[in-house]
């Protein structure tokens, strides 16, 4: 028989004993393998499978119902795992043999317990790590060749920095193996089950930053409220400067009742958190620490909050809600204003995109809305001052309403808000502003931006430092504003809501009559062009006070869905809901006798038209497009429907039925039960209805009244 060269036979030897020792173990706990090495200690070995992620090694492990130590990783435990990304060894382990992390090229951070004594040949070479970690207070040995280290012109140089215990960078100096490292102090004291602590007395530490630079925390942490090290129990009383910064996978966070103060930058970047409860305890919170936390949704703060720092909420764009507990002594979210007000100061110091300014905060603090996700804000004639940065940044920011108490505002307060396209300011004299190095305004909302001013400043403005910047300015078309609606005097008693340089949006209750300057006016018109444009408005409740409706009044709010015209109005201007292309609904008052041109084309979505006067109102057949005309049905008086059928534009109408005058709330053409309990879900739900076919007993009003006379109405038929 021929016989195999002696070296070829020792290679298959040799691949064969690596094969079986590859093979080879003991028992799985938990996803690793280990090895039995004595009595009560066992090593770390490989996994068939690889390991893989980040990798936190159990100081001890039970099996079969002994408890082991771990001890050693064992030569080649994780050798090519090239799925594995972090490694953490418990203080436990003594030895980490030759081999153990080669070629683990993913791995970018390791931490090395305190208990290593000896790392072996080639056990962290060809790895890809950025932090390298050794809590070991004597430098281990380790081997010229241990890890991989870099040097140009014979100078330390790359990524590679090892972090070795606060206080012991001269030991490791003095030791000729650790000369090819950076050494840096670690940032921390010590870890315990994955979290990392700095001491800050005898008996209190505060949590400290990871050492895993490229994503720190993971998913959902729970922060113990006491830890234990070395046989000395600490309280946890803090959460240290930036402490989660840059956390990206971060997604909740518990904080215990024994945690006082929240760091500078503590939860910054942490995009993955959407909420976070700050308990009672909490007295303390640094500037900037939920900055740019993009998924944070809503923000509680605790009653012993004392001290907040600037720019908390920063680029927090999808904040929604903030409250602040009602006994807190120092500040408070009064009037709900999904905001954090000083209390004793009246000034603004955290919002969100929700934040409503009450009219009884005297200042905005600095940065309070920088890079926040608000598109409008109304600033109250309350307010005297707006701090540095207050705006910057807020690129969705696009309507600013600056009240009449206003007298300074800061550095940069509205600088790169690039959507910004108008800005009124309500104060006769001109603000303080800053125009140099960080001017209160940028170029882009100089040349952009409308400049709306009181009637009579525009001259005032035009040569104010700053203001008259402003490529357009012009002066505001309105008398008076109250409650956010804004009206022009008519008459000795009388005025008519006009058009709002802010822009209306939401649910507009236009009251019947409004009190300026000691004075009560009955509210009788809706000027032309008032909502002109109001896209964010959502409804509109028009009084029965009103007469008229002016050309354009409503024209292009494409957030109207349903239109209710009290049987007060007689006349509807031209264009006045032209383009109001999600009106689904409309029901136009019995008192109305004409409407001008083009009053209803361009809603394409109309599919339901009543109309309540008995002789049909004068229109031409442009009133309504064509697609209205064929698609919409027209609900009319019974005892009209001749008329209507007859009359001009009225008689396009391809579908035509008739309703009764009053009660008849489900459009049937009945009054019955039905219409009862109609009106009652209306008025529990508080959902506009016209007076004409609601209001029972004509007082103007629409209550329980209403429906009890509607069932004797329904009892008598």
């Amino acid at each position: 028989m021929k016989r195999l060269p002696f070296s070829r036979m020792f290679a298959l030897m040799a691949a064969l004993v690596f094969a079986l020792s590859a093979g080879a173990y003991d028992f799985v706990a938990n996803g690793f393998y280990y090895n039995i090495t004595g009595t009560n200690t066992v090593e770390v070995t490989s996994n068939p499978s690889q390991y893989s992620g980040d990798v936190t090694i159990p100081s001890t492990v039970t099996y079969s119902g002994k408890t082991y130590q771990v001890t050693a990783i064992a030569e080649g435990a994780f050798q090519s795992c090239t799925d594995l990304t972090a490694v953490i060894i418990p203080n436990t382990v003594i030895t980490i043999r030759q081999d153990a992390f080669y070629g683990c090229s993913a791995l970018e951070c390791v931490i090395i317990g305190s208990g290593v004594t000896a790392i072996g040949h080639r056990a962290f070479k060809n790895c890809h790590y950025s932090a390298l970690v050794c809590l070991a207070t004597t430098p281990p040995a380790i081997e010229s060749d241990s890890f991989d280290t870099q040097f140009v012109d014979g100078n330390k140089t790359g990524p590679v920095v090892f972090l070795i215990p606060r206080g012991y960078k001269d030991t490791y100096d003095t030791d000729e193996r650790w000369s090819n490292f950076y050494l840096s102090d670690n940032a921390f004291d010590f870890f315990v089950n994955g979290i990392f602590y700095n001491i800050t007395d005898e008996r209190t530490v505060e949590v400290a930053k990871s050492p895993y630079y490229s994503n720190g925390y993971k998913g959902s942490v729970s922060i113990p409220s006491m830890t234990s090290y070395n046989g000395t129990v600490y309280r946890v009383t803090g959460i240290c400067d930036e402490a989660f910064h840059n956390c990206l996978y971060l997604t909740s966070v518990t904080i215990p009742t024994s945690v006082t103060t929240i760091g500078s930058y503590a939860f910054a970047f942490c995009i993955g958190l959407t909420e976070i409860a700050i308990p009672n305890t909490v007295t303390t919170i640094g500037d900037y620490a939920f900055g740019a936390c993009s998924g944070l949704i809503s923000m509680s703060i605790g009653s012993m909050v004392t001290s907040i720092g600037e720019n908390i909420f920063a680029s927090c764009t999808a904040l929604a809600n903030i409250t602040v507990a009602n006994d807190n002594p120092v500040y408070d979210s009064r009037n709900n204003c999904n905001a954090i007000i000083e209390t004793a100061s009246n000034t603004l110091v955290a919002s969100c995109i929700n934040t409503v300014i009450p009219n009884t905060v005297t200042a905005i603090g600095a940065w309070v809305f920088a890079a926040s996700g608000i598109t409008s804000i109304t600033i109250p004639n309350s307010v005297t001052t707006i701090g540095d940065y207050a705006f910057v940044a807020s690129n969705d920011l696009a309507s600013v309403t600056i009240g009449s108490g206003v007298t300074s505002i800061g550095y940069a307060a509205f600088s790169d808000c690039s959507a910004l396209t108008n800005v009124v300011c309500l104060a006769t004299t001109p603000p303080e502003i800053i125009t140099e190095r960080f001017p209160t305004f940028d170029d882009n909302a100089y040349s952009n931006a409308t400049l709306t001013v009181p009637r009579g400043c525009k001259a005032t403005y035009q040569a104010a430092a700053g203001w008259r910047h402003f490529t357009t300015i012009k002066e505001i078309s309105y008398d008076f504003a109250v409650n956010g609606i804004c009206y022009n005097i008519t008459g000795t008693n009388t005025v008519e809501v006009t058009e709002n340089p802010a822009l209306y949006s939401g649910n507009v209750n236009i009251p019947s009559t409004v009190t300026y300057g000691g004075k009560t006016y009955q509210v009788t018109g809706i000027g032309a062009y008032a909502f002109e444009a109001c896209t964010g408005l959502t409804s509109v409740a028009i009084p029965a006070s009103v007469t008229y409706i002016g050309d354009a009044a409503f024209t292009s709010c494409g957030g109207l869905t349903t239109v209710i015209i009290p049987a007060s109005v007689t006349t509807i201007g031209w264009y006045a809901f032209s383009y109001c292309d999600h009106l689904t609904s409309v029901t136009i008052g019995s008192g109305v006798t004409s409407i001008g041109g083009y009053a209803f084309t361009e809603c394409p979505a109309l599919t339901s038209v009543t109309c309540l006067a008995a002789t049909p109102p004068t229109i031409t057949q442009d009133v309504f497009d064509s697609l209205t005309y064929g698609n919409a049905t027209l609900k009319v008086p019974n005892a009209s429907m001749a008329a209507y059928r007859a009359a001009t534009g009225w008689k396009l109408f391809t579908h035509v039925i008739g309703v009764a005058s009053k009660g008849d709330l489900t459009g049937d053409g009945f009054v019955n039960v039905a219409d009862v309990t109609t009106l009652i879900s209306y008025i529990l739900n508080s959902v506009p209805v016209s007076l004409d076919m609601a209001d029972m007993n004509n007082d103007g009003q629409v209550n329980v009244a209403d429906v009890t006379a509607l069932i004797q109405i329904v009892l008598n038929n």
